[in-house]
């Protein structure tokens, strides 16, 4: 029989390896976006930069490690909407 843990899903550290990692793709993702766009932020100098147009790796575990992953899951509504779910909050909260 599995022990208790395991049967209650990934533990935090796990979780918090696979926020990150996705976190990193979706970094990945974007700058790819950006690069392709003729962005360029200004904020990694040029010394930073491989031959390819990558940056460096380091680069990208400092982003990781600022990353707020709370405010990635955070759900982000149209003003009106919001003031829709707060009526009814306080309907319900009353």
């Amino acid at each position: 029989m599995a022990p208790l843990s395991c049967l209650a899903g990934p533990d935090k550290q796990s979780r918090s390896k696979t926020d990150v990692r996705s976190a990193l793709d979706t970094l990945s993702a974007l700058d790819a976006i950006f690069s392709d766009s003729g962005y360029e932020s200004g904020s990694v100098s040029d010394d930073e930069d491989d031959d390819d147009g990558q940056l460096a790796p380091e680069h990208y575990l400092a982003l990781a490690e600022s990353l707020d992953i709370a405010q990635l899951r955070q759900k982000r509504y149209s003003p009106r909407t919001q003031e829709k779910l707060d009526e009814t909050r306080g309907y319900w909260e009353r």
